[in-house]
């Protein structure tokens, strides 16, 4: 008897399990159609069937945990690490800049930690010590004190001071972005992209993998989430790396990778040159029809829409979405789908700015600019 791997890694019910038992009983000559409802004898095969099934789910999460493209969560990131030595990567904070402008008299000193500030419900502390004095502005580096991309802040959304400071106003310039957990998705790939490592002539995904892989001195992710390698045509290459906000603005952590893909991945007689790609910040106005049920109000459902479109376009390949002949693009659909599909079901969603599809150069990352809503409408659904 030849047995499937659907078979495999679908559990059985508790129902199913219950018919399982009967029908094995039946088989014995036990004739269980005269046993009354509700006695212990049918208890018993109740408890029975529990257990039966539990132990089908233990066995299907084995089964699929033996197959990259088939594992999940824990299971995954068991197999990850213990047959492809690669560690999921954990959330992120979001990290920036916030600007503290000082109309009063009052001179303002803080340790790390001592200052709070905060979006709505999520909350930012200083991650240097500063001193404000008088009519004067400063900038303060910040981080969310949860991780993950629910801390992720457009310019301008960080304006309330958790701690009075009399006179002062708070305001970040561009966005901080945190990240979630490295998805089973973008798990698989990277586990994937891990085989090209075994290989001496450097084939892209070796680079690709080195690249997302990377972590600072202290352990911290760099936060690669796209790459793309351009060959020369004489034995160069030209290899370019973006995170969320697009190309990468520290330059330590681009001469970081190009120490780990020289290290690691780089044949002899092969020319690499590491870059940050640019970026196509891509500014958006847009119209919104949503479900009468949404309870959000109009900030949340532009934040949560904000974030949607940073985590989106911040995954987006070097180079945008290449439909041949044509160059890279960032579509408007594409654009209007991110938008309107973060509210389930969709109802509509009208882009009017940009007028049309965005061109990406093949070094550019695109990113999400700021995004302007001019209307949230709510409906009852016909």
């Amino acid at each position: 008897m030849t047995t499937s791997l659907e078979n495999l890694k679908t559990p059985s019910t508790i129902d199913e399990a219950s018919t399982t038992i009967y029908t094995a009983l039946a088989a014995r000559g036990v004739d269980v159609s005269i046993w009354v409802e509700n006695t212990p004898l049918r208890a018993v095969i109740v408890g029975l069937a529990i257990i039966y099934a539990a132990f089908s789910a233990l066995v299907a999460l084995i089964v699929t945990s033996g197959f990259l493209t088939l594992s999940e969560g824990d299971w995954l990131t068991l197999r990850a690490h213990y047959v492809y030595d690669v560690d999921r990567i954990g959330a992120t904070k979001a990290t920036g800049l916030i600007t503290l402008t000082n109309a009063g008299v009052g001179v303002y000193t803080k340790g790390v930690g001592e200052l709070i500030v905060s979006r709505r419900s999520k909350t930012f502390t200083n991650t240097a010590p500063f001193s404000l004095g008088p009519s004067a502005s400063i900038t303060v580096p910040i981080a969310a004190t949860e991780a993950g991309a629910g801390s992720t802040s457009t310019a301008g959304t960080i304006t309330n001071m958790a701690t009075p400071l009399p006179g002062v106003t708070c305001t970040n310039e561009a966005a901080l972005v945190g990240t979630d957990e490295e998805s089973d998705e973008q798990l698989r790939s990277r586990c994937a992209a891990k085989l090209g490592t075994l290989s001496v002539f450097g084939p892209a995904d070796a680079y690709d993998f080195v690249a997302k892989s990377a972590t600072r001195a202290d352990g911290s992710s760099i936060g690669v989430t796209r790459t793309r390698a351009i060959p020369d045509g004489v034995g160069g290459i030209d290899f370019y790396v973006a995170d969320l906000d697009g190309g990468l603005s520290a330059s330590p952590d681009v001469d970081t990778i190009d120490a780990l893909l020289r290290a690691h991945v780089l044949p002899e007689g092969i020319t690499l040159r590491t870059h940050a790609a640019g970026t196509v910040p891509i500014e958006y106005v847009y119209e919104l029809w949503i479900p009468s049920s949404v309870t959000d109000d109009d900030d949340t459902v532009h934040g949560k829409i904000a974030s949607a479109v940073i985590a989106q376009l911040g995954t987006k390949p070097i180079g945008g979405d290449r439909i041949p002949p044509a160059s890279g693009k960032i579509y408007k659909s594409a654009l209007e789908t991110m938008i309107g599909t973060v509210y389930w079901p969709p109802l509509r969603c009208e882009v009017s700015f940009p007028f049309g599809d965005v061109d990406i150069g093949p070094a550019a990352a695109p990113a999400a600019g700021t995004g302007t809503p001019t209307a949230i409408h709510r409906v009852d659904p016909a």
